[in-house]
């Protein structure tokens, strides 16, 4: 998973459903399966059997099945299981599928720590594959989406509690939270100091080693990120774009844009799949 942000992915089938009381998914199934499947258990309980061992199915599990593996579900509770599942391939660098036996290799098992950011992840993509064909193209940006929130958890799982708690400040993750929520609103030094009581050199270390960005630097990013989506997403003109996100001139706006992605809004918005240059995700961690 750690090159999930330079390999780009493809959906081709996408769905959420509550099974049927007689639902069974088993190796006869998923040995013919030519791609990989992200699952994602919103409500039920049971066991997957893998070729290496036994896991246990409960909300919140996410599970990426490699096709041409053995698989074998088992319910457990009364009620079915209501999941999601996303059929998908990575794609090299021509754009061609890549064998689900092949890496990049993402590990079968997690347990999210929260339910709703990939839910509301997962649905945006499923919303989106099943609208028009000329915009599919966008449920792949929600998938890319949803796995770096699968990787940042697998990242959180590999990471010692101690560790945790000992490069955590919850007061910057507060700060990154309100810049994250309003990306309009311009945070500078004076403010960041007073928020956080301290100077502003001992602000600015805060900040890196818990973003690995210094605050200017974050707050551009997570502005750039709502404009990505927002180009994507809406169909609002560059400059309504601009102006939502806090900049008083389009031009300084989309010279920005370029210098984070490498492509102005114009030409990112007519050509979507253009690799950005900086993911603004790559470095911040949600809180855990």
């Amino acid at each position: 998973m750690a090159h999930s942000d330079k390999i780009s992915a493809h959906i081709n089938h996408i769905g959420k459903q509550r099974c049927a009381e007689d639902w069974s998914l088993t190796n006869r199934n998923t040995v013919n399966w030519p791609d990989l499947d992200l699952w994602y258990l919103l409500d039920g309980y049971g066991y997957l059997q893998t070729p290496d061992g036994k896991i246990t199915l409960q909300p919140g599990v996410c599970l990426v099945l490699r096709g041409g593996q053995a698989y074998d579900f088992t319910r457990t509770s009364p009620q079915p299981f209501m999941h999601y599942w996303v059929h998908f391939n990575f794609l090299d660098d021509h754009e061609h599928p890549i064998a689900p036996n092949k890496p990049p290799h993402l590990p079968v098992y997690r347990q999210m720590h929260e339910i709703e950011p990939l839910e509301m992840l997962l649905d945006r993509a499923r919303e989106v594959h099943r609208g028009p064909s000329e915009l599919r193209f966008q449920a792949d940006v929600w998938l890319h989406a949803a796995l770096l929130e699968i990787q940042r958890e697998d990242q959180r799982a590999h990471t010692s509690s101690d560790e945790r708690q000992s490069h955590y400040d919850h007061e910057v993750e507060s700060v990154c939270k309100k810049i994250l929520d309003n990306p309009a609103q311009h945070l500078d030094m004076n403010d960041l100091c007073q928020m956080l009581h301290c100077s502003r050199a001992h602000v600015y270390r805060r900040f890196k080693q818990h973003t690995g960005r210094s605050p200017q630097q974050f707050a551009i990013d997570m502005r750039m990120q709502a404009a990505h989506f927002l180009l994507l997403d809406s169909n609002m003109s560059i400059a309504q774009i601009a102006s939502q996100l806090g900049y008083v001139d389009v031009y300084f706006f989309s010279r920005q844009f370029k210098q984070h992605h490498g492509v102005s809004p114009a030409s990112f918005r007519k050509s979507p799949d253009t690799p950005t240059s900086k993911p603004a995700t790559k470095e911040w961690r949600m809180p855990c």
